[in-house]
């Protein structure tokens, strides 16, 4: 998804790909960081529907 997007100029979109990536990235002798990754996937699917959107106005 992050590659395409980077593709068509979507980079907040492929920017809050990173971030959700990021955050599922298991810290050592700590374990998944929980709060990191909704945060994160709260603004990843805002970025999706925002792409979503954007590109269901552009083919019509």
């Amino acid at each position: 998804m992050k590659g395409a997007a980077f593709v068509i100029g979507a980079t907040s979109f492929s920017d809050a790909c990173l971030s959700l990536q990021h955050a599922c990235t298991m810290l050592p002798g700590q374990g998944y960081d929980a709060s990191a990754i909704r945060t994160a996937y709260a603004h990843f699917h805002d970025e999706a529907t925002a792409l979503d959107t954007a590109l269901e106005q552009r083919s019509t």
